[in-house]
């Protein structure tokens, strides 16, 4: 409440969604450590190091359609895309902001991996070696492989679409 020019009292009452559609807010989390099973289960991913450094300049997701139209709609909207970690166990703690990165910048390509770990990059006619696609994800090979393993396994199809999320420029 505040008051207007003549001394009225005024109640302003905003819609939710109002904020939402002037400046876009998109949140990806990252591990902070690798997962359980995983060969490396409890050690640092180092995930914000490598963005702070440039080094992981792309994140994997599952369900290509659902951040192809987030992705689309944060570029229209205008925004950014906020790169988080948790500060202790994933969904019961808080989320710590490494970085945001302008809707401008951010860019999604589709990766298509097979289960016996081949992979294309939908519209991308250079070759990507599988090494390249791991780091610039901020793993090493075998790390990258292992994270998916299990994903590849539960999944029934012969090949899962994911969405590259880029967080800079660069793309394949």
């Amino acid at each position: 409440m505040f008051m207007d020019a003549i001394g009225w009292n005024i109640k302003i009452k905003f819609k939710p969604n109002l904020l939402k559609q002037l400046f876009m807010i998109v949140v990806i989390t990252l591990s902070k450590t690798f997962f359980t099973g995983h060969s490396r289960h409890c050690e640092s991913t180092m995930f914000r190091e490598k963005v702070l450094e440039g080094i992981k300049i792309h994140t994997c997701r599952q369900n290509y359609e659902y951040w192809k139209c987030k992705i689309k709609r944060l570029k229209e909207v205008g925004g950014v895309l906020s790169i988080r970690q948790w500060s202790g166990k994933p969904f019961y703690s808080k989320q710590e902001i490494i970085t945001e990165v302008p809707a401008d910048v951010v860019g999604i390509q589709m990766l298509s991996l097979w289960k016996n770990f081949e992979y294309a990059v939908v519209g991308c006619w250079k070759v990507i070696t599988p090494v390249e696609l791991a780091l610039n994800d901020g793993l090493l090979l075998e790390d990258y492989q292992a994270w998916f393993a299990p994903v590849l396994k539960k999944n029934k199809e012969e090949v899962i679409h994911f969405a590259l999320i880029h967080f800079t420029d660069f793309r394949y």
